[in-house]
């Protein structure tokens, strides 16, 4: 009974279908090409007949009429020369194969020395070739070929060859392979045991058909526990085969990611693999690798093109031709498209359910911002997690449970279409195609990340956005029933219904809670008489910056950072522009400009005249406080401080921090700090304003949308338009500018 473990067929005769380019890379000259099957088959004679049944699938790979050559007419000088072809091109390990092939015995050497030596020459490529095909064993496969090589060429190695077992006493190959097993474990030098075990390595492994192993590097640097790197495979953004993966660190086998510095990575690390690539050396290999992830770079530094967008002759075949032949592939293709790609796999949170007999995707969204605290029940409308997309009719009878097709069934249907219709469909438009549509039609990508299941972490948009159900439905419902028009069919989708509900973040106030919050709950004390103490001047002072922070917070929409907005040399007072870095990364400058509204503008000038005041009040009674005055307006410090207690009891100027801005907020604001980027993104987004605008308004560089960047077309004047459209807010809601302290 055969007990070797089941392989992946289908992969196994794709390699089959190019082991040629494996034996003989293209870069080799025709006429060594040539010579080299012709060697290989004048090896294959050597080889025990009781062997090849392990081996069937090469040996009739070999005998293909594409690589039948007279071995009688191998010239008998060609090994030489080709090995000192390989030699001289270094490309001795590039290509393994064809070295190992070409590389003859000794004439030293007496003939039953040769005739063992060819039997193992043999065994070991056919044993290699066999590791190729299952996969994940290069590293087994350079080491035993490299070994067979150097035991003709090398004096050091030729006394491995005196080990290995006769084949002519062993008939079976498992009974050999015990022998020189054994061998190896009685080997009388390192050298030996370690050439032996190169060898046994392979002939065991193929006999086998061992899986490969793949080994994950343990870091040594993390002192509190195991660590371990999972490699994630990212989406596929072009229709070629490269593969890329991210490396995630997390605690153990199925932890949770690691997010708490000093384990957190800030970079993102990528793995990269071309199988169709033929160039096999390491250094080559880099080398490309860096390349692709340099354009994997410059992507994200862009606009979203839409240059591999299918057209509209491709969508009207594939939706026709899946509604007439009914075809479960092709439903599920349909399915991809109307869905922008089939849910599960890296996709979270999206399922296919039968709901009111009707099939629909149902997307399951919550965000931190979805969660309120108790106090705020009964002041913020909780938002739901849960959108039901319809389905169109030709969906129903797809298995809900059942798993979709292979990529390979996939991808040999949608050639059957191209062939038929002259398209030009892959996997890749199909499941691009509903973003491209969004972006065409002006749509927010965050609603494309909503319905492709994407977490928010990948479209910080999610996190920030609080936006109505019924628009997430309609612009969907709007989609299925422009592909079924340009096929000229009826979606078949049930009537429009409205739901008043929201999804995405709770932090979008209501009119009357926005106002009040500025008007009652953040406003400062009356101000202070000429003779007020040190103590009194600064409660009004604390709490007269926190309207401040408040006001210039939110119409910058600025993240909870220590020491916010920076210093005054960053705020241009003529043209309103306000240069923000609220955020830290590792591989460059993380900043924004943007334009404050005119009550913002008007608040900064109160500020300014509250520390001219307050300088000049203390100059003599309080250096230290008069002097932070001074270099918060010259903006050789930071423009925003508190003055509070240290540890000795005195009084003295202290950057904002979260904590301290906790600590003198109290009740008055119980959301948490970075509210008015969920609010004023909302806003934004009720506003009709571009949602690119939005975006680079926001600070999402990190994903490639930042105003002023190398591919952007915004200017300053969309800046503009965006800080009217806050001071208009600002207005409805009766919120001011505030005075600070002034002596009469």
């Amino acid at each position: 009974m055969d007990e070797r473990p089941p392989l992946d067929r289908e992969r196994y005769h794709r390699r089959l279908c190019h082991l040629s380019h494996v034996v003989c890379p293209k870069p080799l000259p025709a006429p060594l090409r040539l010579n080299t099957f012709a060697m290989l088959k004048r090896l294959m004679g050597n080889m025990p007949d009781d062997y090849w049944h392990r081996y069937g699938d090469l040996e009739r790979w070999a005998s293909h009429p594409r690589y039948r050559v007279n071995p009688s007419a191998l010239n008998i000088k060609t090994p030489f020369e080709a090995c000192h072809y390989l030699r001289r091109q270094q490309l001795l390990t590039e290509c393994g194969f064809a070295a190992a092939i070409n590389i003859t015995s000794p004439s030293a050497w007496s003939d039953d020395d040769r005739a063992h030596y060819r039997r193992y020459q043999l065994l070991v490529i056919v044993s290699c070739l066999q590791l190729h095909l299952i996969g994940d064993h290069d590293s087994a496969i350079e080491n035993a070929l490299r070994e067979i090589r150097l035991i003709a060429t090398e004096a050091r190695h030729t006394p491995v060859l005196q080990e290995l077992p006769d084949m002519a006493a062993h008939p079976d190959l498992a009974t050999l392979i015990t022998t020189l097993r054994a061998n190896r474990q009685h080997a009388l030098s390192p050298l030996i045991e370690r050439g032996l075990g190169f060898l046994c390595v392979v002939i065991y492994d193929a006999y086998r058909l061992a899986k490969g192993i793949t080994r994950y590097r343990r870091s040594k640097k993390l002192p509190v526990a195991e660590h371990y790197v999972q490699l994630i495979q990212l989406e596929k953004t072009d229709d070629t085969d490269i593969v890329i993966e991210e490396l995630v660190m997390r605690p153990g086998p199925n932890g949770e990611p690691i997010d708490e510095p000093p384990f957190a990575l800030d970079t993102k690390t990528v793995r990269i693999h071309d199988p169709s690539s033929p160039h096999r050396s390491p250094f080559l290999r880099a080398e490309l690798n860096k390349r692709v992830t340099e354009q994997l770079a410059v992507r994200q530094l862009s606009l979203p093109c839409s240059f591999e967008q299918a057209s509209d002759w491709d969508i009207e075949h594939l939706v026709r031709d899946t509604v007439n032949e009914g075809d479960p592939v092709g439903c599920w293709l349909l399915l991809a498209l109307v869905c922008g790609g089939i849910p599960g796999g890296l996709a979270t949170g999206r399922s296919l359910q039968v709901i009111k007999e009707r099939l629909c995707l149902v997307i399951e969204h919550k965000v931190p911002a979805s969660t309120l605290d108790e106090r705020l029940h009964a002041l913020l409308p909780p938002t739901h997690s849960r959108v039901v997309l319809p389905l169109p009719t030709v969906l129903q009878h797809l298995a809900v449970n059942a798993p979709p097709p292979s990529e390979q069934l996939l991808k040999k249907h949608l050639a059957l279409i191209n062939e038929r219709h002259q398209t030009r469909l892959t996997l890749g438009r199909v499941t691009r195609y509903l973003e491209h549509w969004y972006i065409n039609q002006g749509f927010d990508l965050m609603q494309v990340a909503l319905v492709r299941g994407q977490d928010y972490k990948k479209r910080p948009a999610l996190a920030y956005s609080n936006t109505t159900t019924d628009q997430v439905t309609k612009h969907h419902r709007a989609y299925l029933q422009f592909l079924f028009n340009l096929a000229g069919l009826d979606a078949g989708l049930p009537p429009a219904r409205s739901i008043p509900a929201t999804v995405g973040s709770s932090l979008l106030l209501p009119g009357k809670v926005l106002h009040n919050l500025f008007n009652r709950l953040l406003i400062p004390p009356p101000t202070p008489k000429r003779d007020a103490t040190l103590e009194e001047v600064a409660s009004f002072h604390n709490h007269y910056l926190c309207y401040v922070w408040a006001l210039l917070t939110f119409v910058t929409g600025h993240r909870d950072v220590t020491a916010p907005l920076g210093s005054l040399a960053d705020y241009n007072p003529i043209t309103r522009t306000w240069w923000i870095s609220d955020k830290e990364i590792r591989n460059g400058l993380a900043a924004r400009t943007l334009v404050i509204p005119a009550t913002a503008a008007r608040q900064v000038a109160l500020y300014q005249t509250h520390l001219h005041t307050l300088g000049q009040r203390y100059r003599l009674l309080h250096r230290e406080l008069a002097q932070r005055c001074d270099a918060a307006l010259d903006g050789s410090k930071n423009l925003l401080f508190f003055i509070l207690h240290d540890s000795q009891g005195h009084l003295l100027p202290q950057d904002p921090t979260p904590s301290n801005l906790n600590q003198q907020l109290g009740n008055r604001l119980p959301i948490q700090h970075n509210w008015a980027r969920h609010h004023l993104r909302s806003v934004l987004l009720r506003s009709k304003l571009a949602p690119s605008v939005i975006d680079g308004w926001m600070g999402h560089e990190e994903i490639g949308e930042s105003i002023f960047g190398r591919h952007s077309c915004l200017s300053i004047q969309t800046l503009q338009h965006v800080a009217d459209l806050i001071e208009a807010h600002l207005n409805f809601h009766q919120i001011e500018a505030r005075a600070g302290w002034q002596i009469l």
